[in-house]
């Protein structure tokens, strides 16, 4: 779980703060100096629930780990926004797994909830995978300059499901 400082620790998505360099605070490890990546962004969803039967409440929230995420490159604004790109992915997959949460029929099943939850997590990380693989970890531009388009475009579509209550995210971290 995190300190009760979670501002210095994590950022939460937001469309208005993008990442700067000086967000990547961790330490490369030797596991890390043994590969050919120059950074990465650490990031994850948060997603918490309650299924009363009747009535189904969550919260879902998208952050970057600060203390996770580290650069050999403080200088390259492409690989800078290669890195944005994992972010937003990220909370592209937070808005998709509110738009299945506010779906949800709570009386359907704990299983068939776990199992959605389930099948948007590993779809998020083959996409994490394909965007590096197909942008070469945002080395190759046009690549880059199209999958950025493509995750604009999706965010967009999905925009009825970002969260502006600043609140609620700090709740669904506690």
């Amino acid at each position: 779980m995190f300190s009760q400082n979670t501002n210095d620790a994590i950022i939460y998505w937001n469309k208005h703060k993008r990442l700067t360099w000086s967000d990547f605070r961790g330490k490369v490890s030797p596991l890390d100096s043994a590969t050919d990546n120059v950074a990465i962004a650490s990031t994850d969803i948060s997603i918490l629930y309650e299924n009363t039967g009747k009535r189904l409440t969550f919260k879902v929230v998208s952050y970057f780990r600060k203390n996770k995420s580290w650069t050999r490159d403080t200088i390259s604004e492409i690989l800078l926004k290669h890195e944005q790109g994992h972010f937003d992915i990220s909370e592209l997959y937070a808005r998709k797994l509110r738009k299945f949460l506010q779906n949800f029929n709570p009386k359907q099943s704990v299983q068939v909830l776990e199992s959605g939850i389930n099948l948007l997590t590993l779809e998020a990380d083959v996409f994490q995978g394909k965007y590096d693989e197909e942008t070469e970890h945002g080395k190759l531009k046009t690549k880059q300059a199209e999958w950025n388009n493509l995750i604009n475009e999706e965010l967009e579509q999905l925009n009825e499901y970002d969260v502006k209550n600043e609140e609620s995210k700090l709740e669904a971290l506690k």
